[in-house]
């Protein structure tokens, strides 16, 4: 153990906890997952706690993280100490750009922190203690088969959820176990979506999969994905990230009626097919020319003319107009003007435009709103009132 005595305004400390500059860059990257939120001080301040060389640091918000990280010598905080993530993350994260191989230097030294790497120096003031941050059972639970497509799946139908605090049974991506694999169902009462795939593994019969946990399925860090009791946790080589699995969502999630209104919109008429892969090169296309409009703006209209044997794509705001055509498989059986929302669809479209031989069936009549369908996906989109 490296020991020194350090001074602060004449408080005298004689330990240190020393570790890898590239571990703990690694580690905080993994913790700065956790979004910090205005009034929640939990997310704002980092629990720091040791044991035998090893910290633990603790943030929590919409969810909780904690990673763990070995070094050498003690900081000497027998209580876990709570510092600011909003001075210590940049102070941290910074070593990045200077590539340096100094080791980072921990110590408290009085009602302070002290880090050191090399010439850089700071000192952090400790701040009073906060509740909130309890820890689900490691290890136990469940581990769920989240392959690449499944992980997919619930990010395209988490952009058709809603986190509308007043209708919290929609508040997840829910997850219902079938005899082949898993349905997946999401809602912001603008667009209902489900999609089936099998999977190998088992599935609880039922999981409201937290939303605020999807984006971080993108991390290629993730070793496993585990249900324990209550919690969806992701799991990391150096900490775990969860999320409480909602209460609400578990008893009022309305399953039986998005099934109903896909199931009849199967019944209604068929207006026009087309290949997945051309429809999402053309979206993605718009996408890349309205990176600087407002997303709420992005609205998709689909048009043709009775025989017409492709229909027109256009995106209208203020400041311009885009518009390209697609081929559809048959003549239009009668005139078509449709409007969508492209920023709640875009996801949809690119998923299945990464399958060359999808077709996309839409169907709708005069007083329904509209089905679209193609590779295991069912989306209904209610019409916009004129």
């Amino acid at each position: 153990m490296c020991q020194k005595t350090v001074s602060v305004e004449g408080v005298l400390s004689t330990t240190e906890w020393t570790v890898d500059p590239e571990k703990l860059i690694d580690v905080f990257g993994v913790l700065d997952l956790v979004p910090a939120r205005p009034g929640i001080p939990t997310s704002v301040f980092i629990q720091l706690s040791e044991k035998k060389g090893r910290a633990d640091l603790m943030l929590s918000s919409d969810v909780t993280g904690v990673v763990s990280i070995k070094g050498e010598g003690s900081i000497g905080a027998s209580k876990p100490v709570y510092l600011d993530r909003r001075l210590l993350f940049p102070f941290i994260l910074t070593a990045q750009n200077y590539r340096s191989d100094r080791p980072f230097v921990f110590s408290k030294v009085g009602k302070q922190i002290k880090v050191t790497q090399g010439r850089r120096k700071a000192t952090f003031d400790l701040l009073p203690s906060n509740a909130g941050y309890g820890i689900p059972n490691d290890g136990k639970g469940s581990v769920l088969p989240m392959e690449k497509k499944v992980s997919s799946l619930v990010t395209i139908a988490c952009a058709c959820a809603t986190s509308d605090p007043t209708v919290p049974e929609l508040n997840c991506v829910y997850i219902k176990r079938t005899k082949k694999g898993i349905a997946l169902y999401a809602s912001n009462q603008l667009v209902v979506f489900r999609a089936h795939h099998t999977v190998k593994g088992t599935f609880p019969k039922t999981l409201p999969f937290p939303l605020f946990l999807v984006p971080v399925l993108a991390n290629d860090r993730i070793k496993e994905v585990r249900l324990q009791e209550k919690d969806v946790t992701l799991g990391f080589d150096c900490g775990r990230i969860w999320q409480g699995v909602s209460a609400k969502a578990l008893k009022g999630f309305p399953l039986e009626t998005m099934d109903g209104l896909i199931d009849d919109g199967r019944k209604w008429t068929e207006q026009f097919r087309l290949l997945t892969h051309k429809l999402g090169a053309v979206t993605a296309r718009f996408s890349e020319y309205l990176t600087s409009i407002r997303r709420q703006d992005w609205l998709l209209t689909v048009a043709a003319a009775k025989g017409d044997k492709q229909v027109l794509l256009e995106v209208k705001i203020p400041q311009g107009i885009f518009r390209e055509y697609v081929s559809i498989a048959e003549p239009a059986k009668e005139d078509i003007q449709i409007g969508w929302p492209l920023e709640i669809l875009l996801p949809i479209f690119d998923y299945l435009a990464k399958n060359k031989e999808a077709v996309l069936s839409v169907r709708f009549d005069k007083k329904t709103p509209y089905y679209i369908s193609a590779g295991g996906v069912s989306v209904v989109v209610t019409k916009k009132k004129k």
